[in-house]
């Protein structure tokens, strides 16, 4: 048995490391694809990444095997050649699989290098067995084995730069991958390749020249290589559709987005003035959906949604998906109020019909806002706005229904905005708090104030407290806006205190839901403790409205604040629902009689005696008076001949700062004006 002598072509081998790191390249890029694509494309580029990784693999094998010269006659087996391919690609494939189909663990890792490992340790030596000549192959078992380990420990190298390479990287990072990648591969040839030796009888004529690859294996073993290259290029164009289709396309639906809406819409108005209707269309009880049947049915029924909103979209339209379960039907043309209204009834009847979730009809409702340029707006920008006011207008009215735009909606875009902000403008220090005098009519003194929030903004200017006080009750902010209202005016009181100023009293009105809350009681001890200021200091006004709503409740609430020792007020009294019953069980310390039956007392019999007939009742029950709205001197002297023990109103003082109110009632009287 003769030994014949191989040779390896340096340069060809050079070629085929380079294969394998700009193939390992590609196969990584591609494995980027498979996760950042939608679930329709993700099996594409699953297979795509196998194909580059299997093909990569293969070249690199056959071009190593072209730089090998014998001294004897050879052909190839082309079938063996096919088999080895595909091979290699099912391998690669088996990899990609098992590393997105299967959940994570060291075994599943562990048992899928053992597979495709051996795989491709198969193919490599199907690739050999391709090489046809009289000479004998003989094997080297030990080397085959080790081939093997090599082929396994290398594809579990694979599957974990894999793993790690999900998510996009750098380029120097993604390059070093590549590296590693290109040796594993590397490796797995060249250990097949020398546990192989080939031997030829004595009798054989063996030939002086060493015989090379023919020329069509050659050209074949290239065209893997320009199918790599075709990824690359193909993968170049694909980043520049991709980027282009993600920008102004859904991913989730195919529907073109909000850029696309904005696009469109921006071709006929800004430039040309030309009309448009816009809709903005809103799922009702969208979360709900998603809660009961889980974000999979969501997405499932935006899916669904979205094909029947592109089905009844006019020509020369747009539908467009803006975000979550929140859509866009733009339609150019002139349309009256009617006819858009009309034409847009008759046309959502199709996104009516029911939607299936697991194998169940479902039933949904929208609501949609809908404008009109140019009358609502010249721009993308005003148009938009002013549909998701109609939209909002809709959904805070019962929703399901389709709106066209008005101008009111703007209060209630205030409203939203006023909330938006009330957190910031107590950080901001934008409330600040004046004081109303109360004048003692038995003294003559000015002994007590009334606590009046005020709003300055540097964006909506002076708020009243009469839009943003019911604004912060209904979204919950009142609680911190009274905390700081106590705080800050149980802080003057403490000054006024201090300097025995003739103020011996500050009054604070309690929201009903601060009063009906169990915080009211804590917070009122809390702040007085903070201060160091006594309770008898501190007098807390709340309206008839507030106890009647739950009558048990607020008696408990005003007999812990009495054991506090804090005074209680009811404020507003005769504008309610309060019965003299109610009153007779309610433990509190003062009336105050609402400015609507002090406005004519001074020019009305009736009023007058309405007025007397309170502050008797009052007296009865052991309460003092206060008159509110006090704005005349004949008001003034009718109250105090009446019996009334304090006024209030613009003949007094207007609501003053802290500042303003220390100077004008640290010494003063006016007993002077209740001279009749």
């Amino acid at each position: 048995m003769i030994n014949l002598l191989e040779f390896n072509n340096a340069g060809i081998t050079a070629i085929s490391v380079l294969i394998a790191v700009i193939g390992s390249f590609v196969t990584l890029t591609m494995n980027e694809r498979i996760v950042h694509s939608v679930q329709t494309k993700m099996n594409m580029w699953l297979k795509a990444a196998s194909l580059s990784l299997g093909l990569t693999a293969w070249t690199v094998h056959f071009i190593g095997i072209t730089s090998l010269t014998l001294s004897v006659s050879f052909t190839y087996n082309i079938s063996f050649i096919f088999i080895s391919m595909i091979l290699a690609v099912l391998t690669a494939y088996l990899a990609f699989t098992a590393l997105y189909k299967l959940k994570k663990h060291w075994w599943t890792f562990t048992a899928t290098s053992v597979l495709t490992g051996s795989g491709m340790a198969v193919m490599l030596y199907i690739g050999i067995m391709a090489l046809q000549t009289d000479a004998q192959a003989q094997y080297n078992s030990s080397a085959t084995l080790f081939s093997f380990l090599i082929a396994i420990s290398s594809f579990f190298i694979l599957l974990q730069l894999f793993s790690r390479f999900m998510y996009k990287r750098s380029f120097l990072l993604k390059l070093l991958a590549a590296l590693l990648m290109a040796t594993a591969i590397v490796s797995m040839h060249y250990s097949s390749v020398k546990s192989v030796f080939f031997h030829l009888p004595e009798s054989v004529f063996t030939s002086s020249h060493f015989v090379t690859m023919p020329n069509f294996i050659i050209l074949l073993v290239l065209l893997p290589i320009g199918i790599i290259f075709l990824f690359m290029v193909a993968l170049s164009s694909l980043d520049r559709k991709t980027a282009l289709h993600l920008a102004y396309t859904d991913d989730l639906t195919n529907l073109p987005n909000r850029r696309s809406l904005e696009q469109f819409i921006q071709a006929r108005t800004t430039p040309l003035n030309l009309p448009i209707a816009v809709a903005i269309i809103d799922i009702d009880n969208f979360k709900w959906i998603n809660e009961t049947y889980g974000y999979e049915s969501g997405n499932q029924l935006i899916i669904e949604f979205s094909r029947r909103l592109k089905q009844l979209t006019p020509q020369f339209g747009l539908a467009a998906r803006i975000e979550g379960n929140k859509f866009a039907l733009a339609v150019p043309g002139t349309f009256s109020c009617k006819e858009i209204q009309d034409l847009l009834s008759a046309r959502f009847l199709l996104l009516k019909s029911s939607f299936p979730i697991f194998g169940e009809p479902l039933h949904i409702t929208f609501s949609a806002g809908v404008v009109l340029a140019p009358e609502h707006g010249s721009n993308f920008n005003d148009l938009i706005l002013n549909a998701e006011r109609a939209l909002r207008h809709v959904k805070h009215s019962g929703k399901n229904e389709v709106i066209l735009y008005n101008t009111h909606f703007h209060d209630q875009d205030l409203e939203r905005q006023l909330a938006m902000s009330f957190q910031k403008a107590l950080e901001n220090q934008e409330f600040y708090l004046c004081y109303q005098p109360k004048l003692n009519l038995h003294t003559g003194l000015a002994d007590s104030v009334e606590a009046l929030i005020r709003w300055e903004s540097p964006v909506h200017g002076f708020v009243s407290p009469a839009i943003f006080i019911p604004i912060a009750e209904k979204n919950g902010f009142i609680f911190d806006l009274t905390k700081w209202i106590l705080d800050e005016a149980c802080r003057q009181m403490k000054q006024w205190e201090s300097k025995n100023h003739t103020i011996k009293r500050v009054a604070i009105n309690i929201s009903a839901p601060m009063f009906l809350s169990d915080r009211l009681t804590q917070t009122v001890k809390q702040t007085l403790k903070r201060h160091g200021l006594s309770a008898h200091h501190v007098e807390l006004e709340i309206t008839e409205t507030s106890i009647m709503e739950q009558f048990s409740n607020a008696l408990s609430v005003i007999d812990e604040l009495k054991k506090e020792g804090i005074s209680l007020s009811l404020d507003d009294f005769g504008t309610g629902v309060s019965s003299l019953t109610y009153l007779k069980r309610l433990p509190i310390d003062q009336l105050k009689i609402d400015k609507s039956f002090i406005d004519d007392v001074h020019i009305s019999a009736e009023a007058k005696a309405l007025v007397e007939m309170i502050i008797q009742l009052a007296k009865l029950f052991g309460l003092t008076v206060t008159a509110e709205g006090v704005e005349k001197e004949e008001q003034l002297h009718i109250l105090n001949n009446l019996g009334c023990d304090s006024i209030q109103g613009y003949f007094i003082s207007r609501p003053e700062r802290a500042s303003v109110l220390s100077e004008r009632y640290e010494q003063e009287t006016i007993t002077d004006v209740l001279t009749p």
